[in-house]
């Protein structure tokens, strides 16, 4: 505890030295950098849907090689006990393994529908089936991971009691080796207001996917939840009922893509959320961008030196277009991030970022 108390005093007397080491590099000069290193496409957020309400919830589930866990998938999901209609729509990605097959014995299901596609990512598994709404609401729930058995009740009650645009409940981390009950009604003991920035866990209104879709052909699609889907909603309600199992899992696509230079599909995608979301007219939220800046530098950990500040000098450059001014507005912990950002320090930026990743 000493040895930790000291590193932290070290560092923040470091940080404030730090200050005034400005990098220099133009926004120019780091948008090459970036583009030299990895060149994305720039993401579409819109496609052609149609709704047609058979259900009261549609519940999608995009499968790519997910054949261990799949099953414990599919019978969490038709064991709902729930007074409400639903279908569940599983997108079969281009699997190379059992899942195929394994979803084929559930085909007959009279609320089960089936997708056969080429693998194009997770992102466009949603979106195929999203073009087609069966459902008032949309759930997605992940093919490794669970619904607790009364999932869908709960979150469709208060969906209807409070005509929400999205209702979203608690979940539960679990690893592998360990088999969770759903059966078990449980509440979460921690009141959180705040959605999280994950599409599964939530049940959606139908309409909110009109003008929407996820970034085909990008990691960390999901950034459009917390940066363009919650932004664009009228009202949001988060219920304490635990109604999710997510799994750890160590063969997952973001654990495995830690060195790869798709890794800089978070900066790509940060940018354009934030384009998109002041084009559709939405304020966006500097707590947001803050942990959206947080997840960035941890999921950049493997990239070389220069690109790092070269992604550093764009978030300062978009720091200084949507934010500017506003450090005091956060707490001291992210004022002293966004002050670093605002006076174009990387050493001191890099500083807190280490600190908060050791100690945090």
């Amino acid at each position: 505890m000493v040895k930790r108390y000291i590193y932290k005093k070290i560092i923040n007397i470091k940080y404030k030295k730090s200050l005034k080491y400005k990098e220099r590099k133009s926004i120019k000069e780091s948008q090459k950098d970036i583009h030299d290193f990895y060149y994305q496409h720039t993401p579409r957020f819109k496609q052609d849907i149609e709704i047609n309400p058979e259900y009261d919830l549609m519940i999608i589930v995009p499968v790519y090689n997910a054949a261990e866990y799949l099953e414990d998938c599919i019978k969490s999901l038709l064991v709902q006990e729930t007074g409400y209609s639903y279908c569940v729509v599983f997108v079969n990605d281009g699997s190379t393994d059992e899942s195929a097959n394994i979803l084929n014995k559930y085909a007959k299901k009279e609320n089960v529908y089936i997708i056969n596609k080429k693998n194009e990512g997770v992102a466009e598994a949603r979106n195929i089936a999203l073009k087609y709404i069966r459902g008032k609401c949309v759930l997605f729930v992940d093919a490794d991971d669970m619904l607790m058995d009364n999932a869908i009740e709960v979150l469709m009650r208060k969906s209807v009691e409070t005509d929400a645009d999205i209702v979203e409940g608690e979940y539960i981390e679990f690893d592998n080796n360990i088999k969770p009950d759903i059966h078990k009604d449980l509440i979460c003991k921690t009141k959180s207001t705040r959605l999280n920035g994950y599409p599964w866990g939530k049940i959606i209104k139908a309409e909110k996917w009109v003008d929407l879709c996820f970034p085909k052909g990008y990691l960390y699609e999901d950034t459009i939840i917390s940066t363009l889907l919650i932004p664009g909603s009228r009202k949001i309600i988060k219920i304490p009922n635990i109604v999710y199992y997510y799994r750890n899992n160590p063969k997952g696509i973001s654990a495995n893509t830690v060195k790869k230079k798709e890794v800089m599909d978070t900066l790509y995608i940060t940018q354009s959320c934030f384009e998109e979301a002041v084009k559709r007219g939405y304020k966006p939220s500097i707590d947001d961008f803050i942990e959206q800046v947080r997840l960035n530098w941890i999921r950049t950990q493997n990239v070389p030196l220069e690109i790092k500040k070269a992604i550093f000098i764009i978030e300062k450059e978009m720091i200084n277009n949507y934010f500017n001014g506003q450090a005091t507005k956060l707490g001291r912990k992210w004022e002293k991030l966004l002050l670093s950002l605002e006076k174009s320090s990387f050493v001191s930026y890099e500083l807190l970022m280490n600190k908060w990743y050791l100690f945090n």
